[in-house]
């Protein structure tokens, strides 16, 4: 076999699945250079990997042991919907406040609609004073303002043409339903990220477990076939020991409090 692997013949040599090798390689446990869009590994990386050698980053995660753990970790592995959820989250945000600008403006049209109609009555009380030949400077001004006015108000109509007034309360209680479900939504994230992040680590020890028990496997294997055990060969397999203690020691702190119960209840 060359000293350079695929990812492929990586998962052959590891027993292990291939995506667990890309994982692996991502999360800077496995040193790999890319070739193109693939990998190519180092004989000797795998190696170092599998003796205890690699740098003590987490792995990424591999299905745990029972089904019991299986299904509670499932649930608490939400960080993909996480992400999803919050991305959703940001385009009802902008949603709503669109749905806001709207009703403002909506708003804004009735407002208009009442200047409109002060404008008109200011109008016509000014053209009766000019008709009467009681009009005074002051009546003037005020005609000019309302017929400013109007004009104002009549713009504004062409530009929101189609609004209606009786949309404004229909659309702010549409907007303060949403907000309402977007703020539920976010308090549902903050809340599950800690146990998703928790399960994240869990997941990661568990990973570094399951590879460590299939070296062991077949370093036995190996041993089984000589004639008689050496001192390094002892002392391999009292490091491999060790190694396996350490992260079952590891897995027991930090599994996850919802597998715990389970465990217990069963």
């Amino acid at each position: 076999m060359s000293d350079m692997l695929t990812v492929r013949e990586a998962a052959g040599k590891m027993g292990c699945a291939i995506g667990t090798v890309g994982n692996l390689i991502r999360a800077g446990k496995i040193a790999a250079s890319k070739v193109g869009t693939h990998y190519r590994i180092p004989l000797a990386a795998i190696e170092d990997y599998l003796s205890g050698n690699a740098p003590k980053e987490p792995a990424a995660a591999s299905p745990p042991a029972n089904a019991a753990d299986a299904e509670k970790i499932a649930e608490l592995k939400s960080r993909g919907q996480i992400i999803q959820l919050e991305r959703g989250i940001e385009e009802d945000k902008k949603a709503i406040a669109q749905a806001q600008r709207d009703a403002h403006r909506a708003a804004g049209e009735v407002e208009g609609w009442k200047d409109l109609i002060h404008a008109q009555a200011s109008i016509e009380a000014r053209l009766e004073a000019v008709a009467r030949k009681e009009a005074t400077l002051n009546d003037q001004q005020e005609l000019v303002e309302a017929l400013d006015i109007r004009e104002e108000h009549l713009a504004f109509r062409e530009e929101t043409a189609g609004t209606k007034a009786a949309d404004i309360s229909k659309r702010e209680k549409a907007v303060a339903k949403r907000e309402k479900s977007v703020n539920a939504e976010v308090e549902k994230i903050e809340t599950a990220r800690p146990i998703a992040l928790q399960a994240d680590k869990y997941m990661a020890l568990l990973t570094d477990l399951n590879l460590k028990q299939v070296y062991l496997a077949g370093t036995l294997t190996e041993l089984a076939n000589k004639r008689k055990l050496t001192g390094g060969d002892i002392a391999h397999l009292k490091d491999l020991s060790a190694q396996l203690k350490t992260l079952l020691e590891a897995i027991q702190r930090e599994v996850p409090d919802g597998v715990q119960t389970a465990k217990k209840a069963g």
